[in-house]
């Protein structure tokens, strides 16, 4: 076996889309995302310069000319050969020491358990032997982490599978809240570059909202034209116009049909119906004064690779919501990847602790999704007497 720094990121791609640890990530491309990182590829070829290990490696540089190295979603390979395992990771601290690194964090998706659209569990009895061999070699494993913070990405996602998911088989519910949205007079856009500057609007009030700092357009940018055959943007708009005139001409059939009644009943009906859609276009005006007449109201920006959408990214207009276009977005984006031809969409990151009460768990179930949880990080030392206080104050940092 071979250790190679410097990989081709075609031959690099190609392997990781195979394989069943493969993800966005980890591709190459991924390092051009990250450029406040420096990126590398590192891999192991057979003596027939077949690929058997491969992952991208992000460098960070410290003070003193010190690093630190993160292989995000890494390392692929098959942990069941154990030669190979423990081949790569001696000739990674040799990289890690030639870079100057105090520790290599590292985050494979070993899938620890998951829990089915039906409620059934698959528990991977073999993930337990993969740690302790890991720890066997130096990793320090930094355990089943309670909290969605507690790692770089998160320890579990909702991850809808094809097999799984069709209109017809979600909740009654769901589907009520998706005919919902299709009724208010939208519209869907699927697009690219084109988009970013709507997309990035809806992002800034999902960023007030929920009190954080996201990412801005130069990002989205760069995340679509890194993966310009494989990103997309779904957006949901409303014609306030139409809307609008939908509800007066339903005033003018209660007004009608009021004059025309006797029963004091269907009179307080009619009445009550009149002041409500009165008091739906008021706001509706106000909406079309701070928005314009056709805003975007919820969109979601998703990327493919190898067989698997990633949703990075979504974002809503809360003043629109009781139009419920977050439903159609994710719908739409979800279908749109499964008609190209992937089996998988990953939803993103969830709570850790599956509360009924996570308002980002209720809403992702709607889509039926598999919760899957991930063993979580491992750190290799490199520098054994820098890495206690380092990985501590990147902890704080963090």
């Amino acid at each position: 076996m071979k250790f190679k720094s410097q990989t081709n990121p075609k031959i690099h791609d190609d392997f990781i889309k195979n394989s069943p640890l493969g993800n966005l990530l980890n591709s190459s491309n991924w390092g051009a995302i990250k450029d406040n990182w420096e990126s590398d590829i590192v891999s192991v070829v057979d003596d027939k310069n077949e690929m058997l290990a491969s992952s991208l490696v992000l460098l960070k540089r410290l003070p003193l000319g010190k690093t630190i190295i993160y292989c995000p979603r890494g390392i692929v390979m098959d942990y069941d050969n154990l030669k190979l395992v423990s081949f790569f990771f001696k000739k990674l601290k040799e990289y890690g020491k030639n870079k100057k690194a105090i520790f290599i964090k590292f985050d494979p998706l070993f899938l620890n358990k998951a829990i089915n659209p039906d409620g059934t569990t698959f528990q991977d009895e073999f993930i337990p032997e993969h740690i302790i061999f890991l720890k066997n070699l130096g990793a320090k494993y930094q355990g089943l982490t309670s909290n969605m913070s507690d790692t770089i990405q998160p320890r579990y996602n909702a991850v809808v599978d094809k097999e799984d998911f069709s209109f017809d088989k979600l909740h009654k519910r769901t589907k009520q809240f998706i005919n919902k949205a299709k009724r208010s007079y939208t519209d869907i856009k699927i697009g690219g570059i084109e988009l970013i500057s709507d997309f990035s609007t809806l992002m800034s009030f999902t960023e007030n909202r929920k009190g954080v700092n996201l990412r801005d357009k130069a990002y989205y940018n760069k995340l679509l034209s890194s993966y310009p055959l494989s990103s997309e943007i779904t957006l949901v708009s409303i014609d306030l116009n139409k809307l609008s005139f939908e509800n007066q001409k339903m005033i003018s059939l209660n007004e009608n049909l009021l004059v025309k009644t006797q029963s004091e009943k269907k009179q307080k009906n009619y009445k009550s119906e009149i002041e409500r859609l009165a008091t739906e276009n008021n706001k509706l005006e106000k909406l079309k004064n701070e928005f314009g007449s056709n805003p975007s109201i919820a969109g979601t920006l998703a990327v493919s690779f190898g067989s698997q959408t990633e949703c990075l990214y979504a974002g809503m207009n809360d003043k629109f919501s009781n139009y419920y276009p977050s439903y159609l977005a994710w719908f739409t984006a979800i279908e749109n990847s499964f008609n190209q031809g992937n089996d998988r969409f990953n939803m993103g990151g969830i709570h850790n602790d599956l509360s009924e009460n996570d308002g980002l768990l209720k809403f992702k179930k709607n889509f039926l999704p598999t919760i899957e949880e991930y063993a979580g990080e491992f750190n290799l030392p490199v520098n054994k007497l820098l890495y206690p206080i380092t990985n501590w104050l990147y902890e704080k940092r963090k």
